[in-house]
């Protein structure tokens, strides 16, 4: 078993976050080579293949933001792009590993970490161009700081509970 896995799950994510918010769609076959490498490094695969029917938890939330006029998408879609659905994909990974940590807090604590973060990485990614909106950044920032209140906690809670059924010690 890999030990130190949360590290290369931490740089396979940072580095996949990095891909999407510059590159886009021009990162999709490299972010999807990455997406091999985590699976074919995982000590957890089954783990983390289950983690990923939280997947379409994002998708309907950047989705609907989209709908709703909050964010667009740079490259001109009406309809969630390909990068954003493996970013998301990408994410879900993160929470047998190197987000597996947060667990162990209390929900209230995964919201307030949700809030800053999240929605901070919205912000990054219209600052670096690979999203867009009409609004100011600030307003940007408190709609994805109360989304990613709820999302993060939820989604720590969901990956937990399927954990608890496959009976898989996360790392």
């Amino acid at each position: 078993m890999m030990r130190n896995f949360w590290l290369i799950n931490l740089i396979i994510f940072q580095s996949v976050w990095w891909l999407c918010a510059i590159f886009t769609d021009q990162a999709v076959p490299l972010v999807g080579l990455l997406f091999l490498l985590h699976f074919a490094l995982s000590p957890s695969r089954k783990a983390d293949a289950w983690s990923l029917l939280i997947l379409p938890l994002g998708l309907i939330v950047d989705q609907s933001l989209s709908l709703l006029g909050v964010i667009s998408f740079a490259d001109g879609y009406q309809w969630l792009p390909l990068w954003l659905a493996l970013l998301w994909g990408h994410f879900t990974l993160t929470l047998n590993h190197s987000l597996s940590w947060m667990s162990r807090y209390h929900f209230g604590i995964q919201g307030a970490l949700g809030a800053v973060f999240g929605a901070l990485s919205y912000v990054g990614g219209i600052k670096l161009g690979a999203l867009n909106s009409a609004l100011s950044l600030t307003s940007v920032f408190l709609i994805f700081a109360v989304v990613w209140a709820v999302i993060l906690p939820l989604a720590v809670h969901l990956n937990g509970r399927m954990g608890q059924r496959l009976g898989e010690q996360h790392v």
